[in-house]
């Protein structure tokens, strides 16, 4: 995988990249700017947006611009401290429309409370537990939370569950993510996403890392 050396400098001809879904091309001087139309653009389309968009977004770019100075990069980690707003939008945007399906199938999807809680008692000492979220995301998230209990008409406060934020390696939010089946989690993480929760020390105890 490729990557800039940094993306404080602007490279040759800017940021550009053609979204292979739409065919819609973002296009910026600045990182920053750059990432929100981006993020933007996908979760008004709903393109699935993981931890290690970024990483591929700038792997691509490289090698579509021979012109630019670039290096081999190393293996995708956790993002600093939090998690990316785009990629926790992009969860709860996922979890909204599988949810709709199952009610549509007519399945049950969510787990029992003792499963639940069981998994945020896990998740609520992990390392990787972002404990503050932003305020776009918290408020979003806790929003979200509220309409989903009303949907699916069940109480889904846990104990401890203020201690919950998201994970720093799938960007998840943990409040909903523990109430969820495993399976369709699982299957919408990427490569690089899979192989952080291998190589960071989690899959000894961490329930979404099983099996991985």
């Amino acid at each position: 995988m490729l990557t800039v050396a940094t993306t404080k400098e602007t490279p040759p001809g800017g940021w550009r990249i053609t979204v292979e879904k739409t065919g819609h091309t973002v296009s910026h001087y600045d990182w920053n700017a750059f990432i929100a139309a981006f993020e933007g653009h996908c979760l008004a389309n709903n393109i699935p947006l993981t931890p290690s968009y970024q990483d591929q977004l700038l792997d691509r770019m490289c090698r579509e611009n021979p012109l630019w100075e670039c290096k081999q990069a190393g293996k995708f980690k956790a993002k600093g401290t939090g998690s990316q707003f785009g990629p926790i939008m992009s969860f709860l945007k996922f979890v909204l429309n599988w949810t709709k399906e199952s009610i549509k199938e007519g399945k049950v999807g969510w787990e029992e409370r003792e499963v639940a809680q069981e998994r945020a008692n896990i998740c609520k000492t992990c390392p990787y537990n972002t404990k503050t979220i932003t305020f776009g995301c918290g408020g979003c998230a806790a929003a979200f939370g509220k309409l989903l209990a009303l949907v699916l008409g069940k109480n889904m406060e846990l104990e401890g569950g203020w201690k919950l934020g998201s994970c720093r390696i799938c960007s998840c939010t943990l409040k909903v993510a523990v109430w969820m089946a495993l399976t369709p989690q699982q299957e919408a993480l990427d490569e690089p996403v899979k192989e952080q929760f291998r190589d960071s020390g989690v899959s000894k105890f961490c329930w979404k890392s099983k099996g991985l």
